[in-house]
């Protein structure tokens, strides 16, 4: 149960729509339960993103179920570790659908780990959820997708750099989905506004010197750099670029409050991001949450756009379950894109069809403090994505 001691009658007052409960149906029985398997890296190169994943996901359980669980059924969490594994993600997945027989798997984080828990969860007939921001594209009848696509996260990017920052831009990516997928709908972007990529490098994992990297963007001379680049690597780059010499500006839309602590403040000054949110909005709901956060958590401990985005899309669910009277896979997927949840990004609401979010998004620059400033909101758009279900 919640730290915060709240009565159902607080949460809903504090939560509004977001921990708000429909009338309950008769099917949705006080002893039953709603079993959520959430799988996240917990440990390997991603933790330091995972972690706050998880926290947010915890406090969405705690606030859920001060206020009544889901339609009066309590929620039984279990937690895997993906360890940052492909490998790792199937094995886990698969103890949650077949062991644990839990009626969601909610989480993950990169792209790979995405595409390995989809394998296990489409076979099994299993509801998947991927509240992270992707390249997107994938679609499948039982997974929804709450993270950010392309048009909504990059395509306000590439039309801010090309009209306040320079025309072209360099990417340098880790070499897989996320980054290549990303680099294209930059790509398009540019164009669409008279700017052009300049050149892109896929990089594996464990880089640990840029520098013959950095030397290609130098010859190719663009007017911005933009890093594509997770985790570990994602510090390490930003702590070099500046050491070698590097001057064009530094698009990262991918920095965030996490990332803001790993690095001094004079290697991520003048960093541009591009997020569905940021710590900072000033709204009731945002601020209801980071105040429960911080007296859960810690006052600390950073919050990013992916732990936040887990926390509303788990009160999006309950809402979608109590739509549906059920926990079935097909009859939550079909009442997900009739119900919505206002929360800290804003409202959240899921297309039905191809089962993605239309969302809101926020261009940022570090400051010389190492503070993230909001510099533009773009209002919600809704998803471009090239499947329909």
């Amino acid at each position: 149960m919640s730290k915060l001691h709240i009565t159902r009658r607080t949460a809903l007052k504090g939560f509004g729509a977001a921990a708000g409960t429909l009338a309950m149906p008769s099917i949705l029985r006080a002893a039953d339960q709603v079993k959520i398997g959430f799988i996240a890296p917990l440990t390997g190169s991603e933790a330091i993103l995972g972690i706050v994943q998880l926290q947010c996901y915890q406090l969405a359980i705690d606030h859920l179920n001060a206020a009544g669980g889901i339609g009066g059924r309590e929620i039984i969490s279990l937690t895997e570790d993906d360890e940052t594994n492909a490998k790792s993600t199937i094995d886990k997945t698969r103890k949650l659908v077949a062991d644990d027989n839990v009626d969601l798997v909610l989480g993950t984080l990169a792209s790979f780990e995405r595409t390995a828990a989809l394998s296990v969860t489409s076979r099994a007939k299993k509801l998947f959820i991927y509240p992270t921001y992707y390249e997107g594209g994938d679609c499948s009848p039982l997974l929804v997708n709450t993270g950010q696509v392309p048009n909504q996260q990059i395509d306000p990017l590439a039309e801010y750099l090309t009209a306040n920052v320079g025309k072209s831009v360099y990417v340098i990516g880790h070499d897989y989905i996320w980054p290549r997928g990303s680099t294209e709908q930059l790509k398009a972007g540019l164009e669409a506004r008279g700017g052009s990529l300049a050149g892109a490098e896929f990089v594996p994992f464990g880089m640990t010197d840029f520098g013959p990297s950095f030397a290609k963007i130098k010859a190719a001379n663009p007017d911005i750099v933009s890093f594509m680049l997770v985790a570990d690597d994602a510090i390490t780059a930003v702590k070099q670029y500046h050491s070698f010499g590097m001057k064009q500006p530094l698009v990262f839309h991918a920095w965030d409050e996490v990332s803001l602590g790993a690095v001094t403040p004079a290697e991520q000054a003048g960093i541009l991001s591009s997020q569905g949110y940021f710590q900072q909005i000033d709204s009731p709901a945002n601020n209801a949450f980071t105040k429960a956060f911080a007296e859960k958590f810690g006052a600390d401990k950073p919050i990013n756009y992916i732990g936040v985005s887990v926390y509303q899309t788990a009160m999006l669910y309950a809402k979608a379950v109590e739509k549906a009277g059920s926990v079935e896979p097909e009859k939550v997927v079909a009442a997900i894109s009739q119900v919505e949840v206002d929360g800290p990004i804003g409202v959240m609401r899921v297309e039905a069809g191809n089962n993605h979010a239309v969302l809101p998004n926020y261009l940022a620059k570090v400051n010389d403090s190492a503070k993230l400033e909001i510099l533009q909101k773009n209002e919600p758009k809704p998803p471009v994505t090239s499947c329909s279900l």
